[in-house]
């Protein structure tokens, strides 16, 4: 596929200097037709059926707000926090959102072929990451690339690799020692080595009790899963989140909503099948926060949804507004209650311990933070209804509903 470089420019450099650039391709029939353009053949063409050279032309300037909102609903409270501790668990979760990133960057069409190889290096260096630094970390990963098969198809991954032979078997070598060094280590060290078996009542009760406050731990729960946040902070996300669902539901393709449905099940069904198996030797020992490497997929699922098919109406600035302000102060009030039962403790009371900043401080760090997340999302270009990437041939009834 060959195009004029200073063609691909201009279409850049048109997509970062405008505020909002809507493409409507359903509009196509209503417009007068040109004539047909007189083109060197040899110089100038695109090689693909017309749905194809159509999708790579509109991904050469294809930007969108939605994925940065979807990966800021996921990016909860506590995943935040985790990322400041000396713990695997940031580095687990924020691996697991860059896998999940890159996959659906892949699968959608990352753009040109260097940008491509770029994407399946990054992905590949999070998914070593993901698959060491836990136990559960394979697990995450397989789930994470069944369901992208899933929702692309195998045609749009064995195109892929046939463009990227190389590198993709290179990645996938590098990623498959780092599982199988994980999975040896976790044999060999006896961290699966069970205790005395513990006889409950009712263990499917029991594990199924757990389920809500699974879902409060994944949103805020810190420094220990037993610390609440205050109640306006689950409020807020769980208000949001429940929205982000149901617009992701409501303006998907069936293999869109069979996706985002198999990634809940999945966040749900692996925390019950662990207790129940663990429960009579470890008791009710999960924590929300560990599935959220694979969780904040699914939020990203929905933003990939909307960026396919924008909603469109009159108020969507407002209600848009509102979501990051309610998320801003979530994130805000979170981080400065935990701050302020700090400085109640002794280490903080205690002279000679190191000084906590005071709760203003902490409080317009975290705006500020939040402030230049906004902005990232300033410069947007919305493809329409029917603009989608790299449309195969067999996800033409989805695009079509």
């Amino acid at each position: 596929m060959k195009l004029l470089a200073e063609v691909r420019e201009s279409c850049r450099a048109l997509a970062h200097s405008a505020r909002h650039v809507s493409v409507d391709a359903d509009a196509a029939p209503s417009l007068d037709q040109a004539p047909p353009p007189s083109l060197d053949p040899e110089r100038h063409y695109l090689e693909g059926d017309r749905a194809s050279v159509a999708s790579y032309l509109l991904t050469l300037a294809w930007r969108s707000p939605w994925p940065q909102m979807g990966l800021l609903v996921g990016s909860t409270p506590v995943l935040i926090y985790s990322t400041t501790v000396a713990a695997p668990n940031g580095l687990e979760m924020t691996s697991g959102a860059v896998v999940w990133a890159g996959l659906l960057a892949l699968g959608q069409g990352a753009g040109d072929e260097r940008t491509e190889r770029r994407v399946i290096v990054v992905v590949s260096l999070a998914a070593v990451v993901l698959s060491t630094v836990r136990q559960l970390g394979p697990l995450w990963l397989l789930l994470t690339a069944v369901v992208c098969l899933g929702l692309f198809g195998p045609r749009r991954w064995a195109s892929l690799l046939q463009r990227h032979m190389r590198a993709s078997f290179i990645a996938s070598v590098v990623v498959l020692a780092a599982v199988v060094g994980n999975i040896i280590y976790v044999r060999r060290s006896g961290t699966l080595a069970q205790g005395e078996v513990v006889v409950f009542d009712s263990p499917l009760g029991l594990s199924l009790a757990q389920g809500p406050a699974w879902i409060l731990q994944s949103i805020a729960a810190f420094p220990i899963r037993n610390d609440p946040a205050p109640a306006i902070v689950y409020a807020i996300f769980l208000v949001v989140g429940a929205m982000w669902l149901m617009v992701g539901l409501q303006r998907g393709s069936s293999r869109e909503r069979f996706a985002i449905l198999a990634s809940a099940g999945f966040t749900l069904a692996v925390p019950l099948a662990i207790t129940l198996a663990t429960v009579s030797t470890s008791g009710p020992v999960w924590q929300g926060r560990y599935t959220l490497p694979f969780s904040v997929g699914l939020l990203l699922l929905c933003a990939l949804v909307m960026a396919r098919r924008p909603p469109k109406h009159r108020l969507l600035g407002p209600v848009l507004l509102a979501y990051w302000l309610a998320v801003a102060a979530a994130h805000t009030v979170s981080i400065v209650d935990l701050q302020l039962d700090e400085s109640r403790s002794p280490v903080a009371t205690d002279p000679g311990n190191w000084p906590l900043l005071p709760a203003w401080v902490i409080a317009m760090l975290a705006i500020a933070g939040l402030a230049v997340w906004a902005a990232a999302t300033g410069t947007q270009v919305t493809p329409a209804t029917r603009s989608e990437v790299n449309l195969q041939p067999d996800d033409t009834s989805d695009v079509a509903s």
